[in-house]
């Protein structure tokens, strides 16, 4: 742009001095001569190409490096020992001292007893109500203590058979009076045989603590 400016400059200068001439040169008195055109023309210098950019050749990937080869050494072999067998005496002195450390094992608990066969329950629950009715049937108050209005309650202790004899009896605990006592060991001698025991008890013989009381109502 400013290569062109300078030319138009120059062109137009060139002009206003050739129009100085021709009137300069032109007689005085003469019509004045209008100045003619001229073409001019300019003819502009290419400008000059920018440098062509520099393509530099693909550079040749560099060749890796071989790696060195590592071999592992094998680790060194145990050297095999040789086997000491102690003296024939040393392994029976051994094997005796492990044979008196074992201890024997306890013997396994016994099975627990069967569960209680319900029908058999009930049986003995009524077999013992008729021997407790039984005794009180056989009880006698002594006179002297009734009179006195003595009262109380022994227990006594006795053992009977399947057929219901009795083969001991003794003064369990005692009701604070020995008349009382006395009157109650002499009820279970009385009442001797009891009911026998039913078939769904398997008892030989049964041991019996009963209270024996002694009220005036």
């Amino acid at each position: 742009m400013t290569t062109v400016r300078h030319l138009s400059t120059l062109a137009a200068l060139a002009l206003h001095a050739a129009g100085i001439g021709i009137a300069m040169s032109m007689p005085s008195g003469a019509p004045p001569v209008e100045p003619k055109e001229i073409p001019i023309t300019l003819t502009m210098a290419p400008l000059p190409e920018p440098p062509a950019p520099k393509v530099e050749a693909p550079k040749p990937d560099p060749k890796p490096e071989p790696k060195p080869v590592v071999r592992e050494t094998p680790p060194p072999q145990p050297v095999p020992q040789p086997s000491i067998e102690p003296p024939p005496a040393v392994i029976a002195s051994a094997a005796t001292s492990v044979a008196e450390s074992v201890v024997p094992e306890a013997p396994p608990p016994p099975p627990p007893p069967p569960p209680p066969n319900p029908g058999a329950v009930k049986a003995k629950d009524d077999y013992f109500g008729r021997v407790l009715a039984w005794l009180e049937r056989h009880k006698r108050y002594p006179g002297e203590a009734r009179s006195r209005r003595t009262q109380g309650t022994a227990m006594v202790w006795f053992v009977m058979d399947r057929q219901g004899r009795v083969h001991g009896s003794k003064l369990h605990k005692t009701s604070g009076y020995p008349v009382l006592d006395d009157a109650a060991l002499k009820m279970v001698q009385r009442a001797s045989p009891l009911p026998a025991m039913p078939p769904e008890m398997p008892d030989q013989q049964v041991e019996l603590v009963v209270p024996v009381e002694f009220y005036i109502r």
